[in-house]
């Protein structure tokens, strides 16, 4: 019994498919986190220093599962990959934001714990978006 995968050699020529879904997964990721942000300010009045960092994990988690989502839907195959490096990617512009901001911060464990949280919620979205895509539907070939 024979399976027919007529998306397995989609986009591999150049990579271009895959460039675009990770650009297209990194932008959604890059914009729904502000965003996120930007809303939990105007709705509700800063309180506690850990209250702002629980929501700024939550921002980023949130935001790269989206873009993970994206990513993966948008190319169909290879989601751990592509959600793992939509991860990686919003997490360079925390961390860049934050070293823009803040020169002195240090770098610490709880950047690490952002890494982790970021690849892990990426990859996540992107295993998700390839699954609701229907490109891994197979046919069975009689």
């Amino acid at each position: 019994m024979f399976y027919n995968d007529k998306n397995a050699n989609a986009g591999t020529g150049n990579g271009a498919n895959f460039l675009k879904s990770l650009f297209v997964g990194a932008g959604s990721a890059v914009v729904s986190m502000p965003a996120m942000i930007l809303i939990y300010l105007l709705l509700w009045p800063p309180t506690t220093n850990a209250t702002d960092r629980l929501i700024m994990g939550m921002a980023i988690a949130l935001s790269t599962l989206i873009g993970g989502f994206i990513g993966g839907k948008t190319l169909k195959r290879r989601g751990l990959l592509i959600g793992l490096l939509i991860g990686l990617i919003a997490w360079v512009i925390v961390i860049l934001f934050i070293m823009a901001f803040d020169p002195a911060a240090p770098f610490t464990g709880r950047m690490v714990i952002l890494l982790a949280l970021a690849a892990l919620s990426g990859t996540i979205g992107g295993i998700f978006g390839v699954n609701t895509s229907g490109g891994g539907k197979r046919r069975r070939i009689k």
